[in-house]
């Protein structure tokens, strides 16, 4: 969902990844090509951009800490969420999806 949504900012203004695929040193230059075409369009379009993972999730922190860290250098703006004792698991990303829910399409 991120790779999709961020390499499309307006087509997709609501954007989140709950325990994200990403392989470790991936290039994330290459693989966000769209998003960096423009960055400060990107954030015009782009509403919410939420990253979530679990602690306990094992080698998929390391990757989804990367991306955090490329967007917050290239200055997108972003949430990163670690939860604690977070699984990859649904009953983890259902949570997730619970805390995103009422935030999206709200113009507040």
């Amino acid at each position: 969902s991120l790779t999709i949504g961020l390499n499309n900012p307006s087509r997709f203004g609501y954007v989140a990844g709950f325990s994200g695929g990403f392989r470790p040193n991936q290039n994330l230059e290459a693989n966000f090509k769209g998003l960096l075409a423009d960055p400060a369009k990107s954030n015009r379009d782009l509403r919410l951009v939420g990253i979530a993972i679990g602690s306990t999730e094992g080698g998929g922190i390391t990757p989804n800490r990367q991306v955090d860290e490329f967007l917050t250098a290239k200055g997108i703006r972003h949430e990163w969420t670690v939860v604690d004792g977070g699984l990859h698991s649904w009953l983890s990303w259902r949570g997730y999806l619970r805390d995103l829910l009422p935030r999206l399409f709200n113009d507040n």
